[in-house]
C-alpha cells in the first residue's frame, strides 16, 4: 500500500478559489466590503490587512473568472512542484508584493484583485519550464510564449488609460521572474510524508547467541 501525504495535490488552490468565491458573493450581498477588503495606499496604515485582502476580492464576475481561470491552471502546477506548505507562502508573498505597487502608482485609487500574484505563478512557470505548454488568449503554447504576450500587453496598458493595474502584474511578474530563477539555480524538493514503516526483526545468527552468552552467562 503507498502512503499519501495529509494535503491533497492542488487542494490549496481550490481553497484559494472557494474563498475568492464567497468572497465575491458576500461582496454583491454587501457592498460596503468593497471598501473594507481594498487596498488604499494613502489609508494603509488605518487598513494594514487590506494588503492581503485586496488579492481575495474582485470588482466584478469577469475579473473574478479570469482569475480563478489562471490560477487553477498555474497555481496546481506550482503547488505540485512546491508542496502545500510552500505554496501558500508564495501565494501570500506573491499577493503583498504585487499590491506594493499601489504605493506608487495608485495611492487613492482603491485595489482589488489577485491578478498580480496570478502574473507571479506565470512568470515563474515561464522561467522555470519555459517549453511547458500553458493557455493565454484561449491558444496553447509554450510559456515562454505566454510570457511575451503576458509582458506585452502588460507593457502596452501602463502607456494608455485602463482600469487594469498592468503595475501590479509586473510587480507581480518580477517576483515571479527570482522564484523562477531561484527554481532553476537550486531546484525544488516536495516535502515527502513522514515514514513510520514498523522495522523487521533483525536476523540473528548462532554465532551472535554464542558471543552473548559467553559474556554475559559464563
Amino acid at each position: 500500500m503507498t502512503e499519501q501525504t495529509s494535503i491533497k495535490t492542488g487542494a490549496i488552490v481550490l481553497v484559494t478559489a472557494g474563498i475568492m468565491i464567497l468572497i465575491f458573493f458576500l461582496q454583491s450581498l454587501f457592498p460596503v466590503l468593497d471598501d473594507m477588503l481594498a487596498l488604499k495606499a494613502s489609508e494603509f496604515f488605518q487598513e494594514p490587512w487590506t494588503i492581503l485582502t485586496a488579492g481575495f476580492a474582485h470588482g466584478s464576475p469577469s475579473h473574478l473568472y479570469g482569475n480563478l481561470f489562471f490560477l487553477v491552471l498555474f497555481g496546481i502546477i506550482l503547488e505540485r512542484l512546491l508542496g502545500a506548505e510552500r505554496f501558500v507562502y508564495l501565494l501570500l508573498s506573491a499577493i503583498v508584493i504585487a499590491n506594493i505597487s499601489a504605493f506608487f502608482f495608485y495611492t487613492n485609487t482603491n485595489v482589488l484583485g489577485a491578478s498580480g500574484a496570478v502574473s507571479t505563478f506565470l512568470v515563474a512557470l515561464a522561467v522555470f519550464q519555459p517549453r511547458m505548454v500553458g493557455i493565454y488568449f484561449g491558444i496553447p503554447m509554450r510559456m515562454w510564449a505566454v510570457l511575451f504576450f503576458w509582458l506585452l500587453l502588460n507593457l502596452i496598458r501602463t502607456a494608455g488609460e485602463t482600469n487594469v493595474a498592468a503595475e501590479a502584474h509586473l510587480f507581480g511578474g518580477v517576483f515571479g521572474l527570482a522564484v523562477g530563477l531561484y527554481l532553476r539555480r537550486h531546484g525544488y524538493q516536495r516535502p515527502q510524508p513522514s515514514n513510520h514503516k514498523k522495522k523487521e526483526p533483525t536476523d540473528i545468527s548462532e554465532e551472535d547467541i554464542d558471543r552473548w552468552e559467553e559474556r554475559h552467562m559464563r
